[in-house]
């Protein structure tokens, strides 16, 4: 799914490695996490199978910078992506917190509990942050958006809140165990 959020991101427009990984750490972490390797790692494979093409550009008193390109093939690639219906990878879930507590039986309750709180306050952190987005994007802060992009902030504060109830109710219920 990676090498779509790039193509994506470079049908706005050619953009550096480093630019892309910016988008991703700005624009786009409060529903999709990308390091610099992983991204450049991907712009380097899409490019072998020519869905991207690069050139350097000059910079003054800096190195020459590498600058990505969305090919045709890329764009098709891109398109056919979006408009596959396949539902079933979507709803593929990996969740860290679930596997831990799945297994917290082997340590202490109150170890158990820390982890929870611990992982709420950073869910309120989270909740905040992307209701300051859609702040943005209700004041037109952020240019002329897409509505998309407010259903993806929509979704997230939607998903933060659940998660923070989750832990209310789950911290409620393992308090009846001793």
């Amino acid at each position: 799914m990676l090498k779509h959020g790039i193509l994506g991101l470079l049908s706005f427009g050619d953009s550096s490695g480093y630019d892309i990984s910016l988008s991703f750490s700005d624009g786009l972490s409060y529903f999709w996490m990308a390091n610099q390797s992983q991204i450049y790692r991907e712009l380097n494979n899409m490019e072998k199978i020519s869905w991207v093409r690069s050139y350097k550009e000059p910079q003054e008193s800096r190195p020459d910078r590498r600058v990505y390109s969305l090919t045709a093939e890329g764009k098709e690639e891109l398109l056919n992506w979006l408009k596959d219906d396949g539902v079933e990878t979507l709803l593929t879930m990996r969740c860290p917190i679930l596997m831990k507590i799945f297994f917290s039986g082997a340590i202490d309750k109150r170890e158990v509990e820390h982890l929870l709180k611990n992982f709420k306050l950073k869910c309120i952190e989270r909740a905040s942050s992307v209701s300051q987005i859609q702040e943005e994007l209700d004041t037109g802060e952020s240019g002329n958006t897409p509505p998309y992009w407010r259903y993806t902030t929509d979704y997230c504060k939607g998903y933060y809140d659940f998660l923070i109830k989750w832990v209310d109710d789950t911290l409620a219920d393992l308090r009846r165990y001793k």
